[in-house]
């Protein structure tokens, strides 16, 4: 079984097995490359799938619950798409911004959605997962798009605008390969107004970021002061948002005894409070998944964060 990136990325454990059928250079180089992508993951090496059991079973390292608070479309199918939304359109050309993100191109599909079927988006997913089968039409910066079964490889190097065609009033849907956060992605309509979607769906993707996208990981005692690392990370979202595709941890926060759970998506995140910390030190746990991150200075400013 192959694992995509994002998947060993939040690893708690990767076995390798089979590892007697390459020699130790290329062993060394593919353990080097999966520290690059994830450094907390726990990598067991095993012949003939002998791994040992006491340190793959009951280990504590999958909790459904957990799982599905963090990301509610666990149970769900992967798709090609990580997003859907549902927009209520008046006719007429609508723009498309996109600025720079974590891949030079992103799949999406454009379609009119017939109102005598059901509108729900893990119903149309199943319809729009056939067409992103198909070869992709590509665009670029300025090209139309038209609504239907198309799927189209939005080209998007740099900040982009594309248009939508939307032929009649009614109800349309937009299929994209990643988060609108990943790419600050916006709809206007033909007034330029800010088009919000009447509904959403985050669904689990099968897609891949570029090799570029890697790992860093810290896991250091002591409590943080809030109002520190709160006006630390506003600092860092503004200026490195963009880079930042995933922040996750747990943080001890001085003047509460429970865990923090923190978790991020470029420019959003949420702390959500966790167990009590009981005979156990407090501690901090953090990984941040993205591009060019400079491992120094955020560890530096962390520590920096400290109570």
């Amino acid at each position: 079984m192959s694992l995509t990136h994002s998947e060993i990325a939040f690893a708690d454990m990767i076995v390798l097995n089979k590892t007697d059928l390459v020699d130790q250079k290329a062993l060394s180089s593919l353990q080097a490359r999966l520290r690059d992508m994830n450094k907390l993951a726990q990598i067991i090496l095993a012949n003939m799938a002998n791994a040992p059991l006491d340190k793959v079973l009951d280990v504590g390292g999958f909790d459904l619950g957990r799982a599905l608070e963090t990301n509610p479309a666990f149970l769900e199918p992967e798709y090609p798409f990580e997003w859907g939304g549902l927009f209520n359109l008046k006719a007429g050309e609508h723009t498309l911004a996109l600025d720079t993100g974590p891949d030079p191109d992103m799949s999406a599909l454009w379609t009119r959605v017939d109102e005598a079927l059901p509108t729900s988006l893990t119903v149309l997913a199943e319809k729009v997962f056939r067409h992103f089968a198909q070869p992709a039409h590509r665009a670029g910066n300025g090209d139309l798009i038209t609504a239907g079964d198309i799927h189209w490889k939005l080209q998007l190097a740099t900040p982009s605008t594309l248009h939508l065609q939307v032929p009649a009033d009614g109800i349309y849907a937009l299929f994209t390969q990643h988060t609108p956060e990943e790419f600050d992605t916006r709809l206007y309509d033909v007034n330029e107004h800010v088009c919000e979607p009447v509904d959403e769906h985050f669904f689990n993707a099968s897609h891949i970021h570029d090799d570029a996208v890697s790992s860093v990981a810290f896991e250091f005692e002591g409590s943080l002061d809030p109002e520190k690392f709160d006006a630390w990370l506003s600092v860092l979202l503004r200026t490195d948002g963009a880079d930042l595709f995933r922040m996750k941890g747990i943080l001890a926060i001085k003047g509460d005894d429970r865990r923090m759970v923190f978790q991020g998506v470029h420019m959003l995140f949420d702390n959500i409070p966790g167990a009590l910390w009981g005979d156990e030190v407090p501690g901090n746990r953090l990984v941040f998944i993205g591009r060019n991150l400079n491992r120094d200075y955020l560890e530096g400013a962390l520590k920096q964060c400290l109570s």
